[in-house]
This record gives C-alpha cells, structure tokens and sequence, in this order.
C-alpha cells in the first residue's frame, strides 16, 4: 500500500495524480533503492532496511516480542530491535507502541508507575480517632536551634529534663 507509489517511480517514474503526493514521493524517493525486485531503505544507522508492510509488519511485531526472542520489551527497545534484525514500514514505531499497550502479559507485570500517596493523605480518611490522642513534649537545642518533638504517654517535668 504505501510501497506502490515508490515502486512505481522507482521502477518506471510513474508518479500519481496528486501533486502533493507526487512531490512527497520523489522527496522520499532518495531514501529507497529496489534490489531483486524487493524494496529497501537506506538507513543511517543501520545498513539496507527491508520495507513490509500488512501482515508480514503484524507477525514480525509478535514474533520480536513474544516469539523466538520472547523478550517482552518496551515499545522502542522493540522498534529498535525490529529496524536491527534488518526490518522497515513507516509505523513501526506507533505499531510497536501499541502491540505493547495490547499486551496483557506486558501489562501484568509491568512496574508500577503511579506515586504512592504520602501518608498524611490517609490520615484525614482514615480519621483522627485511630490514632486517639498523643500527648508531645517539645524542646528546642539551644546550640543548633533544631526543634525536637517526641510523643510522651504524660507530659511530667521529669521526662521532659530527660528528654534534653
């Protein structure tokens, strides 16, 4: 589907109808070179890519991930293993994103992103009287003038001259 148009100009100069479409394909057309009548992308970082497209795109994502290599990675550790193993269609990245999303073994033992809640947001929730009433006694460090706080069962003048 989206190798016609550059097949066809590569092959034979063939350009469609559109003009926008046209300019798109003879831009895009220095990056592809037809070798046995099979599509390939230049890569810079990788050498000659083979373009896919359908359902050879489809199993080479199930394959990369849950097949033979049975890695179960992310959505671009997987792109970039595809584009490695010598592979090319426009969508791989979104494809390989969204194969992962789909994912269900992926999503079961994925880690868990979401921030735990600070515990000061379960205390009103909770309410006051789990906790009952916890007399403090402060003091202060006159040296550093770190304020210390320590929950006492009775606040008495002794403890407290212990506390320091």
């Amino acid at each position: 589907m989206w190798m016609s148009p550059l097949m066809a100009y590569l092959k034979n100069e063939e350009l469609p109808s559109d003009p926008n479409e046209a300019k798109k394909i003879v831009r895009d057309s220095t990056k592809y070179i037809i070798i046995g009548g099979e599509l390939y992308r230049r890569g810079f970082s990788f050498s000659l890519l083979c373009c896919i497209e359908g359902d050879e795109a489809r199993y080479i994502v199930r394959e990369v991930h849950e097949g033979v290599c049975y890695t179960h990675i992310g959505g671009h550790a997987l792109a970039s293993k595809i584009a490695k193993a010598g592979y090319y269609w426009p969508t791989l990245k979104n494809d390989c994103m969204e194969y992962v999303k789909r994912c269900d073994k992926c999503q079961r033992c994925a880690p868990r992103t979401a921030a735990l809640h600070h515990l000061a947001l379960a205390i009103p929730q909770m309410g006051r009287g789990h906790l009952g009433t916890v007399p403090i006694g402060l003091g202060s460090n006159y040296f550093t003038k770190w304020t210390k706080a320590k929950p006492v069962a009775m606040i008495l003048a002794e403890r407290i001259k212990r506390f320091y």
